[in-house]
């Protein structure tokens, strides 16, 4: 690893900004990549991901974001906006040697909750799990809880138009913004209104349109009660017939999830001992407990074609009724419990068969763990990532089969289905592969990558339902948008004149 240095001239500029900042080859390498897979692959091969910042600021408050970004637009020096880092498409990704991150966690001031209107007002630093914290010790939640709430930033939920297991009852991050403060390329406060308006252009720009920096949520009272349900089914058409008359009855689930074959056994196994903080972790080929160590699941991950084969002919002889729904129903004691008492006479009329509440108890109780699992497959010498797309309801069957039928030869597939609405939901593929060496397994890794989004533009699935685009998915979202990306390059020429902003994500540079 070749160390880099920084130029006298910069290191002046910086000083001069009079905010916090480090130069140091360690704390630019660590946040010159978010979490995308490209990045842990290269580490274990001891592959040094290259190029690396120039430089990290540090603004504490508004009008520091504000003078880091007139700086950066004067002196022609692109800017990253970093909010967590738990990206998983190369949003916050530095691909260029003159890049500097703008790391946003020190924005954590202003919190504030009114409760007559029933909204929170934080920084946008601040992380999604803090928030709820000090929301729940007020007998309040947003509910937008995703599994990277631990590191994740109220910014970051919305420069990637986040969402979290419970959006049927809450919706998405753009659902509960009621209004938002942004810089602009050129160093412009913008303050909108949500949800609708010009904030819903904003909202998902990954940084390339502006910096947020504050936003205020609603906020509702934490539900006294959570009842659980939970069915199997014999089809997926039979189990999404059931997801779609849940919400279209508008009971409004807390939760509502669908699990293929692969993923159903996973989440039907008994938690293991042993492993991790919490000591229990859910069962399954790719958990951390696993019996397979890290020298064994690659081997059997290059075997993808067989594994794929063995479970989706082997699975439906020993157990019939293999796609399983879980589901929720929030609120007081009662009307939680008849939601769910209605949500189960659904799926029992759609062709379930009831298996009370433990299944999902089991998910609702191990619901974090899968975030912590890919590090520990990546850990192996293996990679594991996941598609989220959405379509509509008559149009999912077709789009899963097809990206399941292009995947199988090379990755382990596993579906789930989840974030139900009127039209539609969105289908999250997790899939798993293997190479036997640094250039095999990324050939391997963007193989599949291109396989899987190739085939959901083909049925007329969105590309990224709540993961964000970055540069994993840039070439297909210009595809998917067609003339509405030009608009969006005028909009961001405007915003942003000197093209500072996060240059390379949702489109090229």
């Amino acid at each position: 690893m070749t160390p880099t240095r920084i130029s006298p001239m910069l290191d002046r500029e910086l000083a001069r900004l009079q905010m916090p900042y480090d130069t140091g080859e360690a704390a630019r390498r660590a946040v010159s990549r978010d979490a995308w897979a490209v990045g842990a692959i290269m580490e274990y091969y001891g592959a040094p991901v290259e190029p690396i910042a120039a430089a990290v600021l540090r603004p504490r408050d508004e009008a520091e974001v504000r003078a880091a970004v007139r700086w950066a637009a004067a002196g022609d020096h692109p800017l990253v906006p970093r909010g967590g880092g738990t990206g998983l498409t190369g949003a916050a990704w530095v691909d260029r040697p003159d890049a500097v991150v703008l790391e946003l966690g020190g924005l954590t001031g202003g919190f504030e909750v009114d409760e007559r209107r029933r909204t929170v007002t934080a920084g946008a630093g601040l992380t999604g799990a803090r928030l709820e914290q000090r929301l729940s010790a007020l007998g309040l939640t947003t509910g937008h809880q995703p599994s990277s709430a631990a590191r994740a930033t109220v910014g970051g939920f919305l420069a990637t138009r986040s969402s979290g297991p419970f959006s049927g009852r809450v919706g998405k991050i753009e659902d509960l913004v009621r209004r938002a403060s942004w810089v602009d390329g050129a160093g412009g406060l913008h303050e909108d209104e949500g949800p609708g308006g010009f904030l819903d252009l904003v909202l998902g720009c990954e940084g390339t349109l502006g910096v947020f920096t504050r936003a205020t949520l609603a906020v509702q009272p934490l539900p006294e009660h959570v009842a659980m349900t939970s069915a199997v089914f014999d089809s997926l058409d039979a189990g999404l017939a059931a997801m779609r008359r849940i919400v279209q009855e508008g009971l409004a689930p807390a939760f509502l999830r669908l699990y293929d074959p692969s993923a159903a056994v996973q989440a039907l196994r008994s938690p293991r001992r042993g492993a991790g903080a919490g000591g229990r972790f859910p069962g399954g080929l790719l958990s951390p407990a696993s019996h397979l160590g890290r020298r064994t699941l690659p081997w059997v991950l290059r075997a993808a074609p067989l594994l794929n084969r063995l479970i989706q002919e082997t699975l439906p002889r020993l157990w019939r009724n293999r796609f399983l729904l879980l589901a929720g129903a929030a609120g007081d004691p009662f009307g939680a419990q008849l939601g769910a008492s209605q949500m189960s006479a659904i799926m029992t009329a759609c062709g379930g068969r009831d298996l009370g509440q433990e299944p999902a108890r089991r998910w609702w109780t191990h619901r974090q763990a899968l975030f912590e699992i890919r590090p520990r497959v990546f850990a192996s010498g293996a990679f594991a990532d996941a598609l989220d797309v959405s379509t509509t309801w008559s149009r999912m069957p077709g789009l899963v089969s097809a990206v399941l039928e292009e995947l199988a030869p090379h990755a382990f597939v596993m579906a789930h289905f989840s974030h139900a609405w009127h039209d539609g939901c969105s289908a999250h593929l997790t899939f798993a592969g293997a190479g036997r060496s640094l250039e095999d397994t990324l050939t391997r890794y963007h193989h599949v990558w291109n396989l899987a989004l190739t085939a959901a533009a083909r049925h007329q699935a969105t590309i990224s339902h709540h993961h964000g685009v970055g540069r994993l998915k840039r070439d297909f979202f210009a595809s998917e948008h067609g003339a509405s990306v030009e608009l969006l390059q005028r909009l961001r020429r405007t915003l942003d004149p000197a093209g500072i902003l996060n240059p390379g994500a949702l489109w090229p540079a």
